[in-house]
Order: C-alpha cells, then sequence, then structure tokens
C-alpha cells in the first residue's frame, strides 16, 4: 500500500495505492481531473454562449446533438494530438540521453 502523485497539466492529484487498484484509481482520477478541468474551463466559453443561443433560435434537441457531436469529435482530435505529442516527447527525450550520456 502506498501512494503516488499524479499530474496533469495543471492539476496534482494524490493517488492511493492498493496492490491491483492502482490502474483503477488512476483512471478514476484522471476521469475526475479532466472532468472538473474542462467543466470549470467551459462554463464561460463562448462555445457555452454560442449554444445557449443557438438553442434559443433553432430548438434544443438539434443544438444538444450538434453541440454533443462537436465535443465529441474534438475531443477524439485532442486525444489524438496528446497520445502524438507522447510518443514524439518519449522518442526524443530517448535520443537525447542516447546523444548525451545522461
Amino acid at each position: 500500500m502506498g501512494a503516488r502523485l499524479l499530474q496533469t497539466g495543471n492539476t496534482s492529484v494524490l493517488v492511493q495505492t492498493l496492490g491491483g487498484n492502482s490502474s483503477l484509481a488512476a483512471l478514476k482520477a484522471g476521469f475526475i481531473s479532466a472532468f472538473s478541468c474542462i467543466f470549470v474551463s467551459e462554463l464561460g466559453d463562448k462555445t457555452f454562449f454560442i449554444a445557449a443561443l443557438l438553442a434559443m433560435r433553432r430548438g434544443r434537441a438539434l443544438v444538444l446533438a450538434g453541440a454533443t457531436s462537436a465535443l465529441s469529435v474534438m475531443t477524439v482530435v485532442s486525444v489524438a494530438i496528446g497520445l502524438v505529442f507522447h510518443k514524439v516527447s518519449g522518442c526524443c527525450r530517448g535520443a537525447y540521453h542516447r546523444v548525451h550520456g545522461g
């Protein structure tokens, strides 16, 4: 049993590790961290106001479907970009250590 610090962006979360449950705890901490950060940052965002204005003019169900679809696509694109950056930074870090002997 131990604890470790997970850091994602500007958020740090202390995760209690209990044998095989560490991956579940990390998953839960990552989900809570991402949800909280996105929820707070999007609350007063221009997308929030645009969706509210469109819902008044076009209908709530249609705007909800469109906004949800757009958010889903943007989330997939963001995750893909993050994975690419993670792989590239890992390759660069490995190359740096091979060249500089660290």
